[in-house]
């Protein structure tokens, strides 16, 4: 991988770190999210699921609301997680065997979700 993608909730942005190549050591944004990112993790096939956390400490996604996007490798979003209803606090998103493993930085259990 020739860079590394970061969050900052605050913007609600994704930023590339450049590793390599002739932009090594600089940063661009790469993508503008619908709420706060938190973690990043990448696909099999290179793409990201970034988590969406809306920083209320009580249940609060309503079903219907966005907690996480998937990026392709030039940070488009082509897709959109949506809660339950029950969800709070998503900090992690990780997708395997056709299911949505959710994580919580408050909640003392992990969400899962089926594709």
């Amino acid at each position: 991988m020739e860079y590394n993608p970061w969050s900052n909730p605050v913007s609600r942005r994704i930023i590339r770190f450049w590793l390599e190549g002739t932009k090594s050591n600089t940063t661009e944004i790469i993508a503008e999210l619908p709420g706060a990112p938190n973690n990043i993790k990448r696909t099999a096939n290179g793409e990201f699921w970034v988590a969406i956390n809306n920083w209320r400490s009580i249940p609060s996604y309503n079903a219907g609301e966005i907690i996480g996007v998937r990026l392709d490798k030039e940070g488009r979003i082509f897709e959109g997680l949506h809660g339950n209803g029950i969800l709070e606090s998503v900090t992690e998103l990780e997708e395997r065997n056709g299911l949505f493993l959710v994580g919580s930085n408050i909640a003392p259990s992990v969400g899962i979700f089926r594709i």
